[in-house]
């Protein structure tokens, strides 16, 4: 590997963990390293210090570089760029005060209702163009299924849901929800 290359990925490895600093407005204060090992203590690639890998992550690409060294593959992993290093080092910098562990439609309506929802959408593989028809579609889709309007709850959580959704749900009952996230605010749970 030549020193080029290695400032190439050192480069985009910079620009990575910046990114990440920019989005949450905090300073770089430590390194951040990468680990490959031979039984890692969970999944095959996780967050933590160090970030750590299965060996075979760093496999050579076709340039006979390894994998995690290889800015271009890094880069244009499918296509589409590489999403795994980058999400862990994502999660180095996450926040348990913005991260909550209690999904409102998980507890509300069980995990059996995402099932369906998803079984739903692989059935019917929809043409969606925009954010909007992606929202619209799946707060109707998730209303349809477990029989309730939830678009006062979508539009609690801040997502604009069109007036022709509204109209589609507007017989079904709105559920009763209350809980530490309505509490803030439940003036703005309504119908």
């Amino acid at each position: 590997m030549d020193l080029d290359a290695l400032d190439r990925v050192l480069e985009l490895y910079d620009k990575i963990v910046l990114a990440c600093h920019e989005l949450c407005g905090t300073e770089p204060t430590r390194r951040e390293r990468f680990v490959a090992d031979e039984q890692i203590s969970l999944g095959y690639l996780h967050s933590g210090h160090p970030i750590m890998s299965h060996l075979d992550y760093h496999k050579l690409t076709e340039r006979n570089i390894l994998y995690v060294l290889d800015a271009e593959a890094i880069s244009n992993y499918n296509g589409e760029g590489d999403w795994a290093i980058p999400h862990e080092l994502g999660h180095n910098h996450q926040k348990n005060w913005w991260t909550f562990s209690d999904g409102q439609l998980a507890r509300e309506f069980g995990w059996d209702s995402f099932k369906a929802v998803f079984r739903t959408y692989e059935k019917a593989k929809p043409t969606v163009n925009s954010d909007q028809e992606k929202i619209d579609l799946w707060v109707e889709i998730f209303s349809q299924q477990v029989k309730k309007n939830l678009v006062p709850l979508f539009r609690f959580w801040g997502l604009t849901v069109s007036d022709a959704t509204l109209n589609k749900l507007k017989d079904l009952e709105i559920p009763k929800i209350t809980d530490k996230f309505i509490d803030v605010a439940p003036d703005k749970y309504q119908a």
